[in-house]
């Protein structure tokens, strides 16, 4: 996974995280 499409992924979670949405991706502070 090239830094580009880890940067967007890294920026979905900490949206999901804000929403309190558990990402697939990211099981951490469910």
């Amino acid at each position: 996974m090239d830094s580009a499409t880890s940067a967007i992924v890294e920026m979905q979670i900490a949206m999901w995280k804000e929403l309190g949405v558990c990402g697939t991706n990211s099981k951490q502070n469910c």
